[in-house]
């Protein structure tokens, strides 16, 4: 299977790395994530973050994601 450039960039970081849609939908996320969580990006592709990691996930996370999505910034 043939990586995307993007995708071998995000694969080289070490941290994770999850990129969302306007939607709020993971379009992708990095070989750290699928690593830390046992999940390739191909599982979670099209699903929201609560959909994946359900009321584990922080508030603040989904904040700075939603702030980001309204503000169009990056979030940490």
């Amino acid at each position: 299977m043939t990586t995307a450039p993007l995708e071998q960039i995000l694969d080289a970081c070490h941290a994770g790395v999850i990129v969302v849609d306007g939607d709020g939908a993971i379009r992708t996320w990095n070989a750290w994530m699928a690593h830390a969580t046992g999940l390739p990006a191909t599982t979670v592709r099209g699903r929201r973050l609560v959909d994946v990691f359900g009321s584990g996930i922080s508030t603040r996370l989904l904040d700075a994601v939603d702030d980001a999505l309204r503000g169009g910034l990056s979030a940490v």
